[in-house]
C-alpha cells in the first residue's frame, strides 16, 4: 500500500468522501469518472426547469447512466427517503432515455 506523507490513499479517500455533501459527492464522483474516462464519461447537470433526467452522468462505451447519492458524514438517516429517490430518478432517467 502506497503512503502519502504517512497517509494511507484508502484513508484520505474515505475522509473526502465522509466530509462530501450531496452535491459535494456527486462532483467528485464526476471528476473522477472523468479522469478514468477522460473521452467516455459525460457528466449530466440540471437544465434549468428540464432538470438533469434522472441522471447525474453517462459512460458512452457502456451506455450506462450514473446517478449519485451522497450520505452525510458517511451514514444516510433516511433510508425511505433515498430508496425513493433511486427509483424516481431511475424511472425518469429510463423514461427520458428511451423517447
Amino acid at each position: 500500500m502506497r503512503h502519502i506523507v504517512g497517509i494511507n490513499w484508502r484513508e484520505m479517500l474515505e475522509l473526502k468522501l465522509r466530509r462530501s455533501s450531496r452535491t459535494e459527492f456527486q462532483k467528485f464522483h464526476a471528476d473522477f469518472m472523468g479522469r478514468l474516462y477522460p473521452n467516455d464519461y459525460i457528466p449530466v447537470g440540471a437544465h434549468g426547469n428540464l432538470g438533469d433526467g434522472g441522471m447525474d452522468g453517462y459512460l458512452q462505451s457502456k451506455n450506462a447512466v450514473y446517478q449519485c447519492y451522497g450520505a452525510d458524514n458517511g451514514k444516510s438517516f433516511n433510508v425511505r427517503y433515498v430508496i425513493k429517490k433511486i427509483t424516481e430518478d431511475f424511472d425518469l432517467a429510463i423514461k427520458k432515455t428511451h423517447t
